[in-house]
């Protein structure tokens, strides 16, 4: 028997096409499983080196991890920062974990069917 390593019985694996639909169909796989994506760049947040910039970093965090509770307080402490881009910043981000009015008015829409349809159907 040979050791020769370039002689191997198994076949190499082709190149991954990165054009066409199968490559389409990839990064959408990718994407789908939670891959990082290849174009992501970090944030940059005013307020370097400060008390309130690492406030914001800190609020920031807990938006990118889902803690929209501690965004709220955080940013709500924000408001009144010596900084404008800070709180330009802080209002950015409690903007964004704020309730939409359009989810609120179909959750009332919602309601209000259930309750004409449990009357209809149930308490009559």
């Amino acid at each position: 028997m040979s050791d020769d390593p370039t002689n191997s019985a198994a076949p190499e694996p082709e190149p991954e096409d990165t054009t066409g639909a199968k490559a389409t169909k990839l990064s959408k796989k990718k994407r789908r499983r939670g891959a990082p994506s290849e174009t992501t760049v970090p944030t940059r947040l005013p307020g370097e080196g400060t008390v309130e910039g690492e406030k914001l970093r800190e609020a920031n965090a807990a938006f990118e991890a889902g803690n929209y509770a501690l965004v709220r307080t955080l940013t709500s402490e924000l408001e009144r920062a010596s900084d404008p881009t800070i709180v330009d910043a802080a209002r950015d981000l409690a903007r964004r974990t704020a309730v939409d009015p359009l989810q609120m008015t179909f959750l009332v829409l919602c309601a209000v069917a259930l309750l004409v349809i449990t009357y209809v159907y149930v308490l009559r």
